[in-house]
C-alpha cells in the first residue's frame, strides 16, 4: 500500500498527480480525434419524420414533431400515422419519452413498449425508451400507426420524429447526434473513478482525500447523468428501467459535491445559507429516492421540483463565492467563482431550453459542468500541494522542537545533579568541623595508623561527580551530554571534539541546537541499526574566523535510499526531515550541508557563517 507520507514528505511525487490529470484529459481528446478522422460512408440518409398526422383522442392535431402535447389526462390515446411510399422501408427507430407504445404496419402489430410488467411495479410510468423496427420493402404504400398513451404522473406527452434508415444508418444518426454527449459522459465517469481512487491514498487523512473525492463525485454524478439519459446508451443497452433510476440520481446528487467542496477549500462550512441548502438538497435527495420507492412520485415528476432547486441553489453558492473573492482576493475563490458562474448560467440555459425547446439538443450546462469540474480538479490539486508543503513544514517544526526539549531536558538534568551535588558539599562542610576534631586528636595522640584508617573511609564516602565539559557553549554542552549518555546506553563509542564558544552572533541557540541535533540523532539511529561490526561515531566542531564547521562521522550498515537525490528515512519510509532541516539551517545562513555515504562509513559536513 502507498502511504500518504509519501506524498506529505515527498512533495516531487506531485508530479504523479499532474500526469494523471494529464492522462485523463488527453484519452478523450485523442479518442474523440480517432472517432472523427475517418467518416463512416453512409449507405443512405436518414428520414426524419417530421410532419405525420396526429390524434388527440381521435381528433386530429396540427403538429410539427418533435412536439409536446401538453394538458392531457392520463392515459390519454395519441395516434401518429404516416405513411411510406413503395420501396421506402427499412429500420424505424423509435423514441418514446414515459409512454406506453404499439407499433403497427398496415393494421399488423410489429412492436410494443412499456406493457404493464415491462418495469417496476414503483414506476407509474415506463421510462424512456430507445428502440428500432424493422419495416419491410414493398412495392405498394404502407401505413404506420403509433399508438401512445400519455402519462399517468405528468399532464403532458413529447414526442419525438421517428427516423427511418438502414439498420447502419439509423446507428449513424444516432453517434451523429449523441455520440460527443456519450464520449463526454464517459471521460466525467473516468475522471470521477480516477480521483475517487487516487483519495484512497489518503484513507488516514480523510480531510485531504475529500479534496479529491468531492470533485471526483461531482465528476460521477454528471458522466452517469449524462450517460443514462443519453438516447445512444438506452439503445445499445435495453435497460431502460435501470438507465432511468441512475440518471435521475446522478441527477438530483450533482450539487453535492459541489457544496461539500466549495464549503471546505474557501471555510465556508458556517455559511447559514450554504449549509440551509445544502441540507435542504440532502433532503430532497432522500424524500425524491423514497417517494419513487413508494410508487407515489416518480423521479420523473420530482424532477421538476429540482428543475428550480439545483439551478437556485447553485445561484447561491456562485453569489457566496463571488462575494468571498471581492472581500478576501482569495485566488481559490476567484477561480472557482468563475468556473460557478459559467455553470450556473448554463444550467438556466438548460432550464430554459428544456421547457421552450431552443435546441432539440442542448449542452450548454454540460459545458458549464465540464469547465467546472476541470477547474475544480486543477485547483483542489494545487490546493492539496499547498497543504503538503505545510504538513513538510508541520513535520520540520515538530522534530526541532522534538530537539529542542532535548536539549532543554538535557540542560535540566544537569542543573539537577549540580543541586544535588551542592546540597551533598553543604551536608559535608556541616560534618567536616567534627571529622577534623576526630583528626586532630588521633594525630596528637600518634595513632597514625587510626588516623590513616580514618582519612580512608573519609575519603570513599565522598561522592564522586562526572561533569563533562564538551565546550563552553552551555546549549551545544548539555546536548552532547544527552547524546554521548545515550550512545553509551546502546554501546555506542563515541569521539567529541568541540570548539564552540559561549557565544555564537548572527545564529540562535534554537537552530544550532536543530543542526547539531539532527545530525547526532541521525548518527545514532544509524549506529543502533547495525547488527555486526564496531558501532562508532566522531563529532568535531570548529569555530575559525567567521565559519562554524561541525563534521560527524558514524558507521552504520551501508544501505541507504535514495528518492530523486533526498536521503529516505528509515523511521517512515518516505523522505526524512532532519537532514533537510540541517540544510534549510546551513543555506539560511550562508553555507551548505554534504552528506557522503560510504561502504560502512557515513560523513556528514556542515559549514555556516557566524
Amino acid at each position: 500500500m502507498i502511504h500518504i507520507r509519501d506524498f506529505l514528505e515527498a512533495v516531487p511525487r506531485w508530479n504523479f498527480i499532474r500526469r494523471l490529470l494529464f492522462v485523463l484529459l488527453l484519452v478523450p481528446l485523442l479518442t474523440g480525434a480517432l472517432f472523427s478522422a475517418q467518416p463512416r460512408e453512409r449507405t443512405d440518409d436518414a428520414l426524419e419524420i417530421r410532419a405525420p398526422r396526429v390524434f388527440v383522442d381521435g381528433v386530429p392535431v396540427a403538429v410539427e414533431l418533435p412536439t409536446t402535447l401538453r394538458r392531457l389526462p392520463p392515459r390519454t390515446s395519441v395516434r401518429v400515422v404516416f405513411d411510406l411510399q413503395p420501396a421506402q422501408g427499412g429500420t424505424l427507430f423509435l423514441h418514446p419519452v414515459y409512454s406506453p407504445l404499439k407499433v403497427y404496419v398496415d393494421d399488423a402489430l410489429c412492436a410494443s413498449f412499456g406493457e404493464p410488467g415491462a418495469y417496476p411495479a414503483f414506476f407509474s410510468d415506463p421510462p424512456t425508451g430507445a428502440f428500432s423496427v424493422s419495416v419491410p420493402l414493398t412495392d405498394y404504400t404502407q401505413t404506420v400507426r403509433l399508438e401512445y398513451q400519455s402519462p399517468a404522473a405528468r399532464d403532458s406527452l413529447y414526442l419525438y420524429a421517428p427516423v427511418l434508415a438502414s439498420e447502419r444508418g439509423v446507428m449513424d444518426w444516432l453517434l451523429d447526434r449523441y455520440g460527443a454527449v456519450m464520449l463526454l459522459s464517459l471521460f466525467f465517469l473516468t475522471l470521477g473513478v480516477a480521483m475517487s481512487a487516487a483519495s484512497l491514498l489518503f484513507l488516514r487523512f480523510p480531510g485531504r482525500g475529500r479534496l479529491l473525492r468531492y470533485p471526483g463525485g461531482l465528476a460521477f454524478s454528471a458522466g452517469l447523468w449524462q450517460l443514462c439519459e443519453n438516447t445512444l446508451t438506452v439503445y445499445l443497452t435495453d435497460c431502460p428501467s435501470l438507465l432511468y433510476l441512475l440518471d435521475f440520481l446522478g441527477l438530483f446528487t450533482l450539487i453535492l459535491p459541489v457544496y461539500r467542496q466549495m464549503m471546505m477549500i474557501l471555510s465556508l462550512e458556517k455559511s447559514r445559507p450554504l449549509r440551509f441548502f445544502l441540507t435542504l438538497l440532502e433532503v430532497s435527495v432522500l424524500a425524491a429516492a423514497a417517494l419513487q420507492l413508494a410508487g407515489f412520485v416518480p423521479f420523473s415528476r420530482s424532477m421538476y421540483f429540482f428543475h428550480v432547486l439545483l439551478p437556485l441553489a447553485l445561484f447561491v453558492l456562485a453569489a457566496r463565492v463571488v462575494w468571498e473573492a471581492v472581500r478576501t482576493r482569495n485566488r481559490f475563490a476567484i477561480g472557482f467563482s468563475l468556473a460557478l458562474s459559467v455553470m450556473t448560467a448554463g444550467a438556466v440555459l438548460e432550464l430554459l431550453n428544456y421547457y421552450l425547446r431552443f435546441f432539440i439538443i442542448s449542452a450548454a450546462f454540460q459545458q458549464g459542468l465540464c469547465l467546472f469540474i476541470l477547474i475544480c480538479a486543477a485547483l483542489s490539486l494545487g490546493y492539496m500541494r499547498e497543504i503538503f508543503a505545510a504538513t513538510q513544514k508541520n513535520l520540520e517544526l515538530q522534530s526541532e522542537l522534538a530537539l529542542l526539549s532535548r536539549s532543554i531536558d538535557a540542560q535540566k538534568e544537569k542543573t539537577d545533579i549540580l543541586l544535588e551535588h551542592a546540597e551533598e558539599v553543604r551536608r559535608q562542610r556541616h560534618d567536616l568541623r567534627q571529622h577534623l576534631s576526630v583528626m586532630l586528636r588521633a594525630l596528637d595522640d600518634g595513632r597514625y595508623d587510626e588516623l590513616r584508617d580514618y582519612i580512608r573511609e573519609l575519603h570513599q564516602q565522598i561522592p564522586y561527580y562526572k561533569d563533562m565539559s564538551w565546550c563552553e557553549h552551555p546549549v551545544v554542552n548539555a546536548l552532547l551530554s544527552y547524546y554521548v549518555a545515550a550512545a553509551e546506553a546502546e554501546d555506542v563509542l563515541c569521539d567529541i571534539r568541540a570548539q564552540i564558544p559561549d557565544n555564537l552572533p548572527h545564529i540562535s541557540n534554537s537552530s544550532l541546537c536543530v543542526l547539531i541535533g539532527n545530525l547526532l540523532e541521525n548518527a545514532l539511529d544509524a549506529c543502533k541499526r547495525m547488527s555486526t561490526g564496531d558501532r562508532y561515531l566522531t563529532f568535531r566542531a570548529r569555530v575559525q574566523g567567521e565559519m562554524l564547521s561541525v563534521t560527524v562521522d558514524n558507521t552504520y550498515n551501508g544501505q541507504v535510499k535514495l528518492y530523486r537525490g533526498q536521503f529516505v528515512s528509515s523511521k517512515r519510509d518516505a523522505i526524512g526531515t532532519g537532514l533537510r532541516s540541517v540544510e534549510n539551517i546551513a543555506a539560511r545562513h550562508g553555507g551548505a550541508a554534504s552528506f557522503e555515504p560510504g561502504e560502512t562509513m557515513f560523513r556528514s559536513s556542515v559549514y555556516i557563517r557566524i
